[in-house]
């Protein structure tokens, strides 16, 4: 065998050793990556997300049952009334909340609207039925539209595959719900029976996108939603 061939053979052995280094050094650090990413989704399923619990002090709220629940904010006696069919899943529907709570300061503080909520789970049937469960429980504790606005925090925190009981139990307690009412409210059948029952309402009325806002029971253009709800109040 000729000093070649050796000096060949022993750059061979490193060359193979180097390579098997990078190999084991990626998968490390994959390993690592992949450890960073639960710690991270561990910390989001246990910290709650930050709310503005003084929002809605001052306005009345309730279960609005004459067709499917939806979340009532705001006087019966209100000029008009306007209901939102929306989507937790839905980013159009974040962008939408924005313009909800600009409505409220204008119109429904001063009693000339009424706001009606309802949360409905077709855009991703997998993730927004928690969310839509959490709203509706929260609604039976007269904070439902802070459940809302909890729910959009997880949203904006993380993303719709964070929505769950555990996740959603933070932020209930966040805002001070009474815990066991709002578990057995969440796993509830008549919970489920509401979730069918907005499924249904919303197939009836053909409503197949959110944000679907109606006026006085008719469907606005919801760029012009300003407008409209100005001319619907008088002003």
């Amino acid at each position: 065998m000729s000093k070649r061939t050796v000096k060949q053979r022993v750059q061979e052995r490193r060359s193979r050793r180097q390579s098997q280094g990078l190999v084991i050094g990626g998968v490390v650090i994959a390993a690592i990556a992949v450890v960073v990413i639960l710690v991270a989704l561990g910390n989001a399923s246990t910290a709650a997300a930050p709310v503005d619990v003084t929002r809605y002090q001052g306005l009345p709220q309730e279960i609005d049952r004459t067709g499917a629940p939806g979340l009532s904010l705001g006087s019966k006696d209100a000029v008009a009334t306007l209901v939102e069919y929306s989507d937790f899943s839905c980013p159009h529907c974040r962008d939408m909340a924005d313009t909800i709570h600009q409505l409220i300061d204008q119109y429904v503080r001063d009693g000339k609207l009424r706001i009606i909520y309802k949360p409905v789970s077709f855009i991703n049937p997998t993730y927004s039925p928690s969310a839509a469960r959490a709203v509706l429980c929260g609604a039976e504790q007269g904070k439902g539209w802070e459940m809302h606005d909890a729910v959009w925090s997880v949203f904006d925190s993380n993303s719709p595959g964070a929505y769950s009981l555990d996740v959603f139990a933070v932020q209930a307690s966040a805002i001070q719900l009474d815990m066991p009412k709002f578990r057995q409210c969440y796993d509830a059948s008549s919970t489920t029976t509401a979730l069918a029952e907005l499924e249904a309402e919303r197939v009836r009325l053909g409503v197949n996108s959110t944000p679907t806002i109606l006026l006085n029971g008719q469907i606005i253009d919801i760029a012009n939603i300003f407008a409209e709800v100005q001319a619907a109040v008088g002003g």
